[in-house]
């Protein structure tokens, strides 16, 4: 690999890029990858202040507090 001028380091940067096992299946078999049901999608949001953290004791989803450690 080697760095393009157009792109300095820390603007884009790519490390062991490869496909899936599950998609590289597809492509060598000729199967629509496509997934049969709608995706779903889950978002995280979680303060800067708190991304030190190794462990979260408090979570909120869709509005409802769950607790507990692990």
């Amino acid at each position: 690999a080697h760095q393009l001028i157009a792109y300095p380091v820390g603007d884009l940067a790519c490390f062991n890029v490869d496909f899936s096992r599950e998609f590289r299946y597809c492509l060598e078999t000729n199967r629509d990858p496509t997934p049969a049901a709608e995706l779903s999608m889950l978002r995280l949001d979680i303060p800067v202040t708190e991304t030190g953290q190794d462990t979260y004791s408090e979570l909120t989803i869709a509005g409802e507090t769950v607790t507990g450690s692990a």
